[in-house]
């Protein structure tokens, strides 16, 4: 659980004041909880680093729970645990893994430069990808991008070699179009893969179809659900590189007459399989009804399948 703490400026020529940023545990007695409060994990302020603490992800691999963590304001940075996940290991490095740092610039060279932030990493065919979101989720510039590197511990980079640190990144997802429905998608949730092996990952954006909040000029964000499509050099597309609709949906498969997977979009405490690949949970001795999740009928106003 992530904590902010102090208020954003409104004014996007404004400077961001500097403000600690924590992130919290809380252990829950069973996955149904109850959730207990454990303390501050990494207060970013305190490594030097501006609005670092939120969009964490974390990842099992060799030995290590790895942390990857940051905001558009301070970068992507990576470290790693303690065995238990309830501090930062005393003897870990905290390395600058994606997006340009911008010092005291304020959110307009921000948001008009590759800053990244929501992390999410995802292991495929010997790499391990990097995807992350640049621009103001807010605004139609949102986009999302993609690097990749042999190892969890590794440089990033593009299909061009570029690192993610030095403005790298393959775009995946982008507003396109005269008049699109969808705007600013990316800040990607759960990739993982149906009963049939295609991969499908959940992000959000902006829908015209959705009415107004009365506090932004964009729609409120909705879900999307969309499949990832790879190519013959590894790398993960989507078709027309923008939101697409579509009537197909994922292959959930059955299991002792109940769905396998549980559509339950997270953006922290993913679930990966044996082979490190994501997959949502399957069900266990503690198995629930059929699921009623829109997604796992088709189409709704609240998750849209695309392909």
């Amino acid at each position: 659980m992530g904590l902010w703490r102090g208020d954003e400026p409104e004014d996007d020529d404004a400077k961001p004041r500097p403000r600690p940023l924590g992130r919290h545990p809380r252990r829950p007695d069973s996955r149904r909880g109850p959730f207990r409060y454990r303390g501050v994990v990494l207060e970013s302020w305190k490594k030097g680093i501006r609005d670092c603490a939120i969009d964490a992800d974390v990842v099992p691999d060799g030995g290590r729970l790895w942390l990857f963590i940051g905001s558009v304001a301070g970068g992507v940075w990576r470290t790693w645990l303690t065995p238990d996940g309830l501090a930062v290991d005393p003897d870990a490095p905290f390395e600058h893994v994606a997006g340009l740092l911008p010092g005291d610039r304020d959110r307009k060279w921000i948001y008009s430069h590759r800053c990244y932030e929501g992390s999410y990493l995802y292991r495929r065919g010997g790499w391990w990808y990097l995807f992350a979101s640049a621009g103001s989720c807010i605004a139609d510039g949102y986009r999302l991008y993609v690097g990749r590197s042999r190892t969890l511990d590794g440089v990033f980079v593009d299909r061009a070699g570029r690192k993610l640190t030095e403005s790298g990144g393959e775009t995946l997802l982008e507003t396109k179009g005269d008049d699109p429905e969808f705007l600013g998608p990316g800040h990607n949730g759960e990739i993982f893969a149906d009963a049939g092996g295609r991969t499908y990952m959940f992000f959000h954006s902006h829908w015209k179809g959705c009415p107004g909040n009365g506090r932004s000029a964009l729609t409120p964000r909705c879900l999307n659900l969309q499949e990832v499509l790879w190519d013959d050099d590894g790398w993960p597309w989507l078709r027309t590189g923008a939101v697409t609709k579509t009537n197909v949906c994922p292959d959930f498969g059955r299991e002792n007459g109940a769905a396998a997977f549980i559509v339950a979009p997270h953006h922290g405490g993913r679930t990966r399989n044996a082979d490190n690949h994501r997959r949502l949970p399957t069900r266990g001795a503690e198995a629930f009804p059929t699921p009623t999740h829109p997604a796992s009928r088709g189409c709704s106003s609240a998750v849209h399948a695309s392909s």
